[in-house]
């Protein structure tokens, strides 16, 4: 082992493009950390490229992933090594655009982090600003600029996003304004088209909508912009047509984009949570629908096969039962779907603890694969166990898509005949 450690150390070799090819020490069980056997984990790109930056030449990089909650992140050298400890479940819980930007980058080797970990003397928001005062001259900025032309371009974005936020105080300048300033009002809304984003477009719409007569003004206003919400929706289901299809999406891949984007798995969810800790487990992805209720999500990969046929070289006739199985992915999950319903019957008090309403008999989704690579054959014995299944449903990704296309079609329609009725009066 590369150092002393209170927990046995397994060992792996990371994927050469995602994980650099380091060592990687864990002391867990990988594949129910990571849902997976694969030598690779979320957001372990940034990290990897981060820990080969900052190696001495003279060592060898390597990572230790821990799920010790007692363990800081930070780094051990050793006469040939520099070690990177993580604290896995914090990692893949605080991480970002660039998890290792994010959650890590403060133990890097630039100029501004020389000291072994800034969290052993920055405890507050206030001291970091301290200490940013004190020591990021434009001696540093510029040595941390030099490093990559990317960061150019990222301080330009940040100095043009600080220059046109929108003020904390934009609701108040508005209600202040009278009908005759109704030029600000058109100007403001340019502002907001060019540099406004979500959180501040959020916040604003939120102001709005408070008093009966915005509510009932944006209403009107998202009626008339329908037809261009849809055409939003149909790009959005082409990126995950796209995504599902690639060889290599995984579902951490897919996790990722429905947490965006909820409503792919159906209408009545308004938002999602991936990793949502219950007594004795993980949930994969909590969905939460508009009731305030919520419903589980177990994903597998979507290349993973549903069900799976065995035929005897070229026989044409048509197969016995015994022929036909479940895949080993979907057992799986459907044994994961009735233990997590089993632990959340049993609990008490999870919404103070973990945010959860009611946890009796949670609707649980199974998605993984996709229905054409299912036969007639298969696809009617996967139709007969979705009608065996107590609230669980098996769902094939591709089939997500398709259900949302056709209500957007239904839409469509409706819309087309609305108009056609109000031109015929």
């Amino acid at each position: 082992m590369p150092i002393e450690w209170d927990r046995p150390l397994a060992h792996r070799r990371g994927a050469g493009d995602r994980l650099a090819g380091l060592d990687v020490y864990y002391d867990f069980d990988w594949q129910t950390m990571f849902r997976h056997d694969r030598a690779v984990f979320p957001h372990g790109r940034s990290l990897a490229q981060l820990v080969v930056r900052d190696c001495p030449d003279s060592k060898t990089p390597a990572l230790l992933l821990t799920e010790r909650r007692d363990v800081p992140p930070c780094i051990q050298e050793t006469e040939d090594r520099y070690i990177v400890i993580v604290p896995i479940r914090d990692y893949l819980r605080d991480a970002g655009a660039d998890a290792a930007s994010t959650y890590y980058a403060r133990l890097s080797g630039t100029p501004l982090t020389q000291l072994p970990s800034l969290a052993d003397v920055i405890f507050s928001a206030a001291e970091f600003e301290g200490f940013l005062d004190e020591h990021l001259t434009a001696a540093a900025l510029a040595g941390w600029l030099s490093k990559s032309p990317d960061r150019i371009e990222t301080l330009r974005d940040l100095v043009d996003s600080e220059a046109g936020s929108v003020s904390t105080n934009a609701a108040d300048a508005l209600r202040g304004l009278t009908v005759e300033d109704a030029a600000v009002f058109e100007e403001f809304a340019h502002y907001l088209e060019r540099v406004g984003d979500s959180s501040q477009l959020r916040g604003l719409l939120e102001q709005i909508t408070l008093s009966e007569s915005g509510r009932a003004a944006a209403a009107d206003v998202l009626a008339g912009r329908l037809p261009e919400r849809i055409t939003d929706i149909r790009r959005q289901l082409v990126a995950y047509q796209e995504l599902i299809a690639s060889p290599g999406a995984t579902e951490t891949d897919v996790q990722g984009f429905l947490e965006i984007h909820p409503w792919i798995v159906g209408l009545p969810y308004v938002s999602a949570r991936s990793r949502v800790e219950i007594p004795r487990g993980e949930l994969d992805f909590v969905l939460e629908r508009f009731d305030g209720f919520f419903d589980v999500v177990e994903l597998k990969g979507p290349q993973e096969p549903i069900i799976v046929e065995r035929r005897d070289g070229g026989a044409t006739r048509p197969l016995s039962a015994s022929s036909y199985s479940l895949s080993p992915a979907l057992a799986k999950a459907i044994a994961q779907a009735h233990h997590y319903r089993a632990l959340l019957d049993l609990a008490r008090e999870l919404h103070d603890q973990y945010g959860l309403v009611d946890t009796r008999q949670p609707r649980i989704l199974i998605v993984l694969g996709c229905s054409t690579s299912l036969t007639e054959t298969s696809r009617e014995v996967l139709r007969q166990l979705n009608l065996s299944l107590h609230r669980v449903e098996v769902i094939p990704y591709d089939l997500l898509g398709t259900r949302t296309v056709g209500l957007l079609d239904n839409l469509e329609s409706l819309l087309d005949g609305s108009e056609v009725s109000k031109k015929s009066l």
